[in-house]
């Protein structure tokens, strides 16, 4: 591919308004004349009573665009706002991995983009398409499941050509993804795998799943699923592993502090504790012991964002969160306060010295 068929597929992606990226890649629904054309699998009672063939999967609602222009590209969300983007006048970097499905009905392939040289904070565009699996390079690409929204495979190969020419402009050639180019039919055929979902708080279908179990709306904005805590405390270590581990334990002094400072005003605010059949007179549950569950509970979210931090510690850090379930609930307060300015200033030390 030279690098005039790359603008000329610039150029035609340029004048459209976006690419569509989807939750799920879905068939669409076929009609009775389309079926007639295709195989003539419609009977006379469809053609005079529905003409729509039944139980056909509901085609999910667009998650997000990825707008191309001749500068660059981006993806905007339904509500409003990007993420990612990169700019074709400099050099890039274009991950490639791709997920075969185990019943061989088709592999998944992923694109992963961000500037070469960019900060590591700055954002990865992801999208992810499906393909068939006989047309897909398996055994050159790294095997691994990224979740993102789909592109349509029709589109897939003509925007791979954009991404591959122009990592090869700036001297670094990606792996090439796919075998061959199939005919439309058979990419319009595939069905992607995996879990679908509507939103719980706006119904939207425009759900695009970020890790097993976790969501996130791309309609409304809100996040879910029973695995999103996790999801988000993976994000935030591979975020924090990239930087200086100086920079990471002055982070997590002060979250140590913040943790001090919530279980100190705790401890002083009130002895209360859980009333216990023992209690002849047990201390109402009012005002005052709802502020000291909650700055108790603040005490170990620092903790724990602490630990994402500066997982070198974490030997240290452990042994404050094991002391969770002893410290809700009781009046141990002043000794969780000890315990943590004791591995305050023995990181604080480490610091110093280093």
């Amino acid at each position: 591919m030279d690098n005039l068929d790359f603008f000329e597929i610039l150029d035609e992606f340029a004048a459209q308004p976006g690419l569509w990226l989807y939750p799920a890649i879905v068939p669409a629904p076929k009609g009775y004349v389309d079926r007639i054309m295709a195989d003539g699998e419609v009977t006379v009672g469809e053609i005079f009573t529905e003409m729509i063939p039944p139980e056909q999967p509901e085609p999910p609602e667009p998650a997000s665009a990825l707008i191309i222009t001749k500068e660059g590209m981006y993806e905007e969300i339904v509500m409003g706002s990007r993420r990612g983007g990169i700019r074709w006048d400099e050099p890039l970097i274009v991950q490639v991995c791709c997920w075969p499905y185990e019943d061989g009905s088709g592999t998944e392939v992923s694109f992963s983009l961000r500037q070469r040289g960019a900060p590591h904070t700055t954002p990865w565009l992801h999208m992810r398409t499906l393909y068939p699996s006989d047309a897909v390079r398996t055994a050159q690409l790294n095997t691994k499941q990224v979740y993102a929204p789909y592109l349509p495979p029709t589109q897939a190969q003509r925007l791979w050509t954009l991404l591959d020419t122009a990592a090869s402009i700036h001297g670094h050639r990606p792996r090439q993804p796919f075998t061959r180019h199939p005919e439309d039919a058979e990419l319009e055929a595939l069905v992607s795998q995996g879990p679908r979902a509507e939103c719980v708080a706006c119904g939207s279908t425009a759900v695009i799943f970020v890790a097993p179990q976790a969501y996130q709306c791309y309609n409304c904005g809100h996040e879910g699923g029973e695995g999103f805590d996790d999801y988000r405390e993976r994000q935030e270590r591979q975020q924090y592993a990239q930087m200086p581990l100086p920079v990471r334990r002055t982070l997590t002094l002060k979250d140590l502090r913040s943790a001090y400072d919530d279980i100190t005003s705790a401890s002083q605010e009130s002895d209360w504790r859980f009333p216990s059949d023992r209690d002849l007179n047990p201390k109402p549950v009012g005002f005052e012991a709802s502020r000291t569950m909650l700055s108790r509970y603040k005490t170990f979210e620092a903790i724990g964002a602490a630990m994402n931090k500066t997982p070198e510690y974490n030997q240290l850090l452990q042994p404050l969160l094991d002391f969770k379930p002893k410290c809700i609930g009781s009046n141990r307060a002043k000794e969780m306060a000890d315990m943590i300015k004791d591995v305050y200033d023995r990181i604080k030390a480490d610091h110093r010295d280093h």
